[in-house]
């Protein structure tokens, strides 16, 4: 499943042309201090473990939003998980 997210099967079909928002968006997962330029599965591995964290790390916090009552944190944690559910990933059709 990784190594499909490598720029040589990305470019193996045909994608619809990526809008601007979706180009931008695109950009700023990259400013990532530990986005990883690499081509290789381990790099691109690392890069949708970075894409994961945020959904991750609420559900290890959640447990203690409901004892301690932080409405802005759970906010921001859903802000920035809406975000990240926007990445476009590769996924095959044939």
């Amino acid at each position: 499943m990784v190594s499909l997210q490598s720029k040589i099967f990305k470019g193996a079909e045909a994608r619809k042309p990526a809008t601007s928002t979706l180009d931008k968006l695109e950009r700023q997962f990259c400013q990532h201090q530990w986005w990883d330029e690499g081509q290789g599965w381990k790099n691109i591995l690392n890069n949708l473990r970075l894409i994961i964290q945020p959904t991750i790390f609420f559900h290890l916090i959640a447990p203690w939003l409901k004892v301690f009552q932080i409405p802005m944190l759970k906010q921001g944690f859903f802000h920035l998980i809406n975000i990240i559910n926007k990445f476009n990933a590769y996924v095959p059709d044939g």
